[in-house]
């Protein structure tokens, strides 16, 4: 009788233990992916910024550009 039911608390413990072992491979493979996707947002974050400044650059040199030209445009029909 004893010895059943310590084969059972046995089996019991056994099966609890690789239950808790694949559910930390399953937890472990959540965090690599989580990680994964962490770096992937960095990344693109990263690239966005630099668009965006690379863009912003872009649109003072085109506001000077025109106001440049405004400038020279209404000087040159002053001097006519």
């Amino acid at each position: 009788m004893k010895i059943a039911k310590l084969e059972e608390r046995e089996i019991f413990k056994d099966s609890t233990i690789y239950y808790l072992r694949e559910k930390d491979s399953t937890n472990q493979f959540i965090i690599q992916q989580k990680e994964g996707q962490i770096n992937q947002y960095v990344k693109a974050n990263t690239q966005l910024e630099n668009d965006l400044n690379t863009k912003n650059k872009q649109f003072k040199w085109y506001k000077r550009g025109t106001i440049a030209f405004g400038a020279t445009l209404i000087l040159l029909l002053l001097s006519l």
